[in-house]
């Protein structure tokens, strides 16, 4: 499992990576996580905009 912010909005998400290639999300609310749902790589963004990169963390490491 691994935590980085995923859709630019400055709080950690959750992402999985299944051993059949799916990318799953569990995006924060900044108090829990939303249930996780099934995307791709193109569900990963920057907003150039933003004062935040996206960044993975791997929490087993």
């Amino acid at each position: 499992m691994l935590a980085g912010d995923v859709d630019g909005d400055g709080m950690a998400d959750l992402v999985q990576l299944a051993g059949n290639g799916d990318v799953w999300t569990a995006r924060s609310t900044g108090t829990a996580f939303g249930a996780p749902f099934k995307n791709g790589i193109t569900g990963f963004h920057h907003r150039p905009e933003g004062p935040w990169q996206t960044f993975l963390v791997n929490l087993y490491d």
